[in-house]
């Protein structure tokens, strides 16, 4: 166990499967024995990356839990939250706290993607290694054939797919078409990750994506030197 101040996160080794919830009850367990603390998992249960509820100030999180990195196979990436974290929040600078809860936010989407299952849908490779670079796991699909062809592929595999197609006029188009194919095979399109982060990052081309979140995380880290 111990904690990145880079990324401002927990992390925590694990050795059960993943399965019927036995991660999950060992992390509760182990990390309120270490911490001395009841501990709550709020959301994430299917994820690597999960957000908690501590009992504890997120100082004092951090002071408990900088322990040794360990090398088991199996890790998993908790973004934790002190019961009195609100107090250290006010004292960070404002543009400080405005970086942080962007990159809070921008966490909360990827455990949002994750746990949908949905396979996200770019036009080109580019975006993908883009997508790949920011930690989205899901299963990204090139929209390289007509939508109809590609919406009735993603149907054996997905019950929704996020589109995330640029913002220009050409990709906005091709949204407007994906969606349409995707309804007609039983699909359900999501394009609410899309609109997050163009807000987050004012991205207009996914390619882009990759070097947004290496600028807001330096900046970030310029605050913890």
């Amino acid at each position: 166990m111990g904690w990145d101040r880079k990324a401002s996160r927990l992390t925590v080794c694990l050795t059960e499967k993943a399965e019927q919830g036995r991660a999950n009850a060992e992390l509760v367990r182990e990390l309120s024995k270490a911490l001395g603390a009841p501990v709550e998992i709020l959301r994430g249960q299917k994820g690597r990356r999960k957000l908690l509820r501590v009992g504890l100030p997120l100082e004092e999180i951090r002071r408990r839990a900088g322990g040794e990195w360990c090398d088991a196979r199996r890790s998993c990436a908790v973004i934790a939250e002190g019961g009195a974290g609100g107090d250290l929040m006010r004292a960070e600078p404002r543009e400080e706290h405005r970086l942080r809860q962007k990159w809070k936010k921008f966490g909360n989407l990827l455990m949002e993607l994750e746990e949908s299952g949905a396979e996200v849908l770019v036009e080109g490779k580019r975006d993908r290694i883009a997508l790949q670079k920011v930690g989205i796991g899901n299963r990204i699909t090139l929209i390289s054939r007509r939508p109809d062809d590609v919406a009735a592929d993603v149907a054996t595999r997905a019950e929704t797919a996020a589109v995330m197609t640029d913002f220009d006029d050409a990709g906005e188009e091709l949204a407007h078409r994906m969606v349409e194919a995707l309804e007609s095979h039983s699909v359900k399109p999501d394009l609410d990750a899309r609109r997050k982060l163009r807000a987050l990052f004012g991205v207009r081309f996914f390619e882009e994506l990759d070097r947004k979140v290496l600028e807001l995380k330096e900046k970030i880290e310029r605050y913890d030197r």
